[in-house]
């Protein structure tokens, strides 16, 4: 009776274990079918597509008006400089006081930019784009102005009132590109400014 029981029990545990690995065989199938990828309908891949396209599109453009600044503001510098130097009269130390104030410039401007064209199309956000970057040429003038001595800060205002100081004296509209005072939508005029 005893080797019945030891027979029945064995089969019971045999069988038990044989459901359990069933069981496990099952999850592991469901498992591995939930992490297939899903079949994309038609409109989600264009959709996906589209927006691909439109983050390479958006990412160039920054890339491109980015670079449009930095060379611009590299011309700007100098030129500004070469004014301070024969208009104004400034020393070699407010030189280099000056080349200091307007590097961060640069730098605020471009950093500026990239938040301007991550944060909205700037083609349609003209007006708030035109007052940051003529917010960033005021404050690097009073910069410049605040390097120099005395007597020469008389000399740069009347410098700057002459109309002379590139950027600095005409605020934003070096910085952007045309897009963004002319809201311009036709993309082929955009690339082609940028060319």
């Amino acid at each position: 009776m005893d080797d019945l029981l030891k027979d029945e029990s064995a089969g019971e545990t045999a069988l038990w274990a044989s459901v359990v690995r069933v069981s496990q065989s099952l999850e592991r199938v469901n498992l591995a079918l939930s992490q297939q990828p899903k079949a994309e309908s038609l409109d989600e891949v264009v959709a996906r597509v589209a927006d691909q396209r439109e983050a390479k599109a958006s990412e160039l453009r920054l890339r491109k008006h980015v670079e449009h600044v930095l060379a611009r503001h590299q011309r700007e510098t100098e030129s500004i400089v070469a004014g301070l130097r024969e208009k104004v009269g400034i020393t070699q130390e407010e030189e280099r006081a000056a080349r200091a104030v307007l590097e961060a410039w640069g730098l605020r401007l471009t950093e500026s930019i990239s938040v301007y064209h991550r944060r909205c199309d700037h083609r349609r956000h003209a007006p708030e784009v035109r007052e940051g970057l003529a917010e960033l040429a005021a404050e690097a003038a009073m910069g410049v102005r605040a390097v120099l001595e005395a007597r020469r800060q008389l000399a740069f205002d009347d410098w700057m009132a002459q109309g002379h100081g590139g950027a600095l004296a005409q605020g934003a509209e070096r910085w952007a590109p045309p897009a963004v005072f002319n809201n311009w939508d036709d993309v082929d005029e955009y690339l082609a400014w940028q060319r």
